[in-house]
């Protein structure tokens, strides 16, 4: 490596270091970073579950985005990285137990009791305000760089831009322009609006059927 100072002073080379509480690494892992943020989400989630564990699924459900969706430092994450997705799979996990629900229940309906957002649409969101931000940013450089780097398919930034696109079924174009990011769309979640609110009636407590019995009926429905 060549040797490079800073005010007289050498600076050392490091494979993986610290900045702005987000972890970054030489080969542009986000191993490191998903670990500490991924042992944080999980922390607070159930932390929330066991002080709250009186607490409805809908009073849990503003908990857990007040408390643990702030998702510090996720617009610079690369969503093509298999270990962002732990995230989602985490994200997945608590909504299922908020809701008492079976580790293979379907996705679709974690969105749909989440109020129709999904991980991925915090996340998005956060990167397109991001990237629009450093386009039409005061600093010529960074604009300029920024306007390249979504057409070159070696940059973090067009990944992301692409798997956007892909995972909403849209076009740059439509993204770019102000595009309405959403991981499962408006119609998906209706097709199971019933199903969606079953699971909030037997989580609040039908007269007659027991524990047991209730647990059996969201296992059902939210796997059928």
């Amino acid at each position: 490596m060549n040797r490079i100072e800073l005010k007289g002073s050498a600076l050392e080379w490091t494979n993986s270091m610290k900045h702005l509480g987000n972890h970054i690494r030489s080969d542009l892992s986000e191993e490191d970073e998903i670990r500490y943020k991924l042992s944080d989400f999980i922390g607070r989630c159930n932390g929330i579950l066991m002080k709250y564990h009186d607490a409805t699924p809908e009073v849990l459900m503003k908990l857990f985005d007040s408390h643990c969706m702030h998702l510090y430092g996720s617009q610079a994450w690369q969503f093509t990285d298999r270990n962002v997705y732990k995230m989602v799979n985490a994200w997945n996990r608590a909504i299922r137990k908020i809701w008492k629900l079976p580790n293979h229940s379907h996705r679709v309906l974690l969105c749909g009791l989440n109020e129709g957002k999904h991980i991925y649409d915090h996340m998005f969101t956060r990167f397109m305000n991001m990237f629009k931000g450093m386009c039409k940013c005061g600093n010529a450089k960074l604009s300029f760089i920024s306007m390249y780097a979504k057409y070159d398919k070696r940059s973090i930034l067009a990944q992301n831009i692409d798997f956007i696109c892909k995972s909403n079924d849209i076009s740059q174009k439509t993204l770019l322009t102000g595009g309405f990011i959403r991981f499962y769309s408006q119609d998906s979640i209706l097709e199971h609006e019933q199903t969606i609110s079953m699971i909030v009636e037997l989580n609040r407590g039908i007269p007659g059927f027991s524990v047991e019995e209730t647990k059996d009926m969201l296992y059902y429905i939210s796997t059928a």
